[in-house]
């Protein structure tokens, strides 16, 4: 059985995900929460399809967590909410979804010039949770100019107890950034990851239903504050019209 799970709590069905999520994570057409959830409007599919492309296969008690919550590991600051994590016995799947958002801020961005002691503590955390999995130093220098995002969303998926981790880029559209795949190459390099984390980028281009190109055409005229019509159409049936996925072991 497939469990649903949005911030921690379970839910019946995509409706009351999509409820439990809020407005704000739709307040635009293009954020990448809503073709993540339109593609995973029937989960029990499309983990099948996922497991089938990463090689691994799921237990009968899987989750399918949105926005999982890791806080941070040391100092003080804001919790990582992974898009989606998949838990099964074995195997962990961190997802983070991309669709028109530009590259994250690096590392060495976040920190700043004036770097603080707090931040510095922040990130120790994140990369020690790393080095536990990894059995290999990281320091700063090394993950310098990586998108700060991807080191807490794979820190994430490291303080899970699971044998198998993945980490997912999961992008949507029909051209979809070449920096994902430069980004998690960096980052193999950077963690040494020797088969503790497998790293994919999984590509999905979709075709835009009418009620989908009607809320683009809205937001792009100018528009605000959409969350509860995008959520309504949402429940109301599938937006995109998706491609089969291709995925990319890095």
């Amino acid at each position: 059985m497939i469990e649903l799970k949005a911030h921690d709590r379970a839910v019946p069905s995509l409706e009351a995900l999509v409820e439990r999520l809020g407005p704000d994570a739709f307040a635009s057409p293009k954020r990448s929460t809503v073709p993540l959830l339109d593609y995973w409007r029937v989960p029990e599919r499309r983990l099948r399809d996922l497991g089938a492309r990463l090689g691994v296969s799921w237990s009968d008690n899987t989750e399918l967590h949105f926005e999982y919550e890791v806080p941070v590991q040391r100092g003080r600051g804001k919790s990582s909410y992974t898009d989606l994590m998949i838990i099964g016995n074995d195997v962990a799947v961190a997802i983070e979804a991309k669709f028109t958002e530009s590259r994250y801020e690096s590392v060495g961005t976040w920190l700043g010039r004036a770097q603080t002691t707090n931040r510095g503590t922040v990130l120790d955390g994140w990369l020690r949770a790393i080095e536990a999995v990894t059995e290999a130093a990281v320091g700063p220098a090394t993950v310098w100019e990586l998108p700060y995002q991807l080191i807490h969303r794979t820190a994430s998926v490291c303080r899970m107890s699971q044998r198998k981790r993945f980490v997912v880029y999961h992008v949507f559209g029909d051209s979809p950034g070449e920096y994902y795949r430069e980004d998690l190459g960096r980052l193999a390099s950077a963690i040494a990851v020797r088969d503790r984390i497998m790293l994919f980028v999984v590509e999905t281009a979709f075709r835009p239903t009418a009620a989908y190109a009607e809320l683009v055409a809205r937001w792009e005229a100018g528009e605000r504050d959409m969350g509860d019509d995008v959520r309504n159409a949402l429940i109301a049936g599938p937006l995109l019209e998706f491609a089969e996925p291709v995925a990319i072991p890095i």
